[in-house]
């Protein structure tokens, strides 16, 4: 009987996260949201998301290939696990080149410098493939909740940060940008 919950357990594990990267998939990430936005709603908690986009994917993919483009998600992926883990953030893979940081009782302030951190730790990955050192940035857009202003639903998490990464993409990339609502 153990050994059929243990299957069972690593058979959901295994349908909640990523196949490329290892976290969490976006069919998960919505559940994470809707019991992030009710618990900060219910213990009066701050709650912060991230969304990341790796700058110029498609020319990495272009020029150096599909499998160093997915070796460079492998690479963001794992840096962003790192600099969540010990906290009760999540990272999960959004689609394509994008990953979303969910922090479930981060402020503003925590929230920044970890973006700031993530940003930076990117920055200064080494990704080579063949002999070749692919340089990587990522744009960052950083949506802080605070209990007067959480949505009313948790998609419009997304749609926040969303509009700040588009204006860090505009503002020249390698760059986190606080969503104007936060």
């Amino acid at each position: 009987m153990k050994r059929l919950e243990d299957v069972n357990q690593r058979l959901e594990d295994f349908s909640r996260r990523d196949g490329l990267t290892n976290v969490y998939n976006r069919r998960h990430l919505d559940q994470l949201m809707r019991d992030a936005v009710d618990h900060a709603r219910n213990g009066n908690h701050p709650l912060a998301l991230l969304l990341l986009d790796v700058d110029h994917f498609k020319q990495i993919n272009d020029r150096h290939g599909h499998l160093a483009g997915d070796d460079c998600l492998r690479a963001v992926a794992r840096s962003c696990r790192e600099l969540v883990s010990g906290s009760d953030g999540s990272v999960a893979r959004y689609g394509g080149e994008e990953f979303v940081i969910l922090l479930p009782s981060a402020g503003r302030d925590v929230a920044a410098r970890l973006a700031e951190d993530v940003r930076t730790r990117i920055e200064r990955l080494a990704v080579t493939i063949d002999g070749n050192t692919i340089p990587l940035t990522i744009s960052i857009g950083l949506h802080c909740a605070t209990p007067d202003n959480l949505p009313e639903h948790a998609e419009q998490l997304i749609a926040a940060a969303d509009e700040a990464l588009y204006k860090a993409k505009q503002a020249g990339r390698n760059r986190v940008q606080l969503c104007a609502a936060s």
